[in-house]
């Protein structure tokens, strides 16, 4: 029969949709997860702790040798290892590496006609040939010796265009998978999570911020996450170096569903942090009203 459909037709169709694209999302994060824990590597660092990363797969593996050697060599204070407890930094160092990496790979073995083309532009300009020759000295890493020189990295980016195609497209990529366990927690990749519990990491580790995953996944919001660090012995009651416990974090960012799910153990509603204020207190400081209600109907106190 044509014409309109029904509601209810419409509806059975939205929940098929829905459920395809959550079926979808659940397999990318169930290979995501495969593929991440094969590549977990430890860090030994020179004060006896373990550091666990995850390389990005474009960075090959003699090259990861080379940076998990320096990471390791490392004082523990060091910028080095430092960047390497920060997912986001040390994201953007292994794709530094990987763009040396590439263009390197296109000097040495000649390189095609359109890299030929970018390098000889660098060549002939006055304000750029200090670093042609700076990177024939020293290689591609001389590049990131002036990354935040905003004003020149814009005129080689103008004359190079910086990054071929097909490699962008790689660094795409990159940004997608978890670099730790606590920004799995944190960007809500429950299997990925699953994947590295199942390896015995640490569940309740700090990271470089003094913060637990399940902290991380209570201030996003990732209820699904939350549930299973939960199950698994995360404790909810010391999620971070401040003091705070998981309420704090689902009240203070206003995750309404999340404090719905740490309600059915047993949170103390009322527990104080570091500065003497309870989950009430933060979600009433951030105006978060629906939380603040929650709380409020389960007894809480500022």
């Amino acid at each position: 029969m044509y014409g309109p459909q029904s509601t209810s037709n419409r509806r059975g169709d939205q929940a098929a949709i829905l459920a395809a694209q959550r079926a979808a999302a659940g397999e990318a994060d169930r290979q995501a997860a495969s593929a991440a824990s094969r590549r977990v590597n430890q860090c030994r660092l020179k004060d006896g702790s373990v550091l666990n990363v995850v390389p990005l797969p474009e960075v090959d593996e003699h090259v990861w040798a080379h940076i998990k050697k320096a990471i390791e060599d490392a004082d523990p204070g060091s910028a080095m290892v430092k960047c390497a407890r920060n997912p986001n930094s040390l994201r953007v160092h292994l794709q530094r590496v990987a763009i040396e990496q590439f263009y390197e790979s296109k000097i040495t073995t000649g390189g095609d006609q359109e890299i030929k083309e970018q390098l000889a532009s660098l060549e002939t300009d006055e304000g750029l040939r200090h670093v042609m020759d700076e990177i024939r000295q020293h290689g591609l890493e001389t590049l990131f010796t002036v990354w935040d020189d905003e004003d020149l990295m814009t005129k080689i980016a103008e004359k190079w265009g910086f990054m071929a195609p097909d490699f962008l497209e790689q660094l795409k990529v990159s940004d997608d998978p978890p670099l730790s366990f606590h920004e799995a927690a944190q960007l809500g990749k429950t299997e990925i999570v699953s994947s590295w519990i199942t390896r015995q990491f640490a569940v309740d580790e700090q990271d470089n911020k003094g913060i637990t995953p399940l902290g991380y996944a209570c201030g996003q919001g990732h209820c699904r996450t939350v549930e299973l660090l939960i199950k698994c012995k995360a404790c909810p009651h010391a999620v971070d170096a401040g003091g705070n416990n998981a309420l704090h974090y689902a009240a203070g960012y206003g995750k309404r569903d999340c404090i719905e799910v740490l309600s059915k153990g047993g949170i103390n509603w009322n527990a104080k942090n570091k500065h003497g204020q309870t989950p009430l207190t933060v979600a009433t400081m951030n105006r978060h009203q629906e939380c603040v209600d929650m709380l409020l109907m389960q007894g809480g106190t500022s």
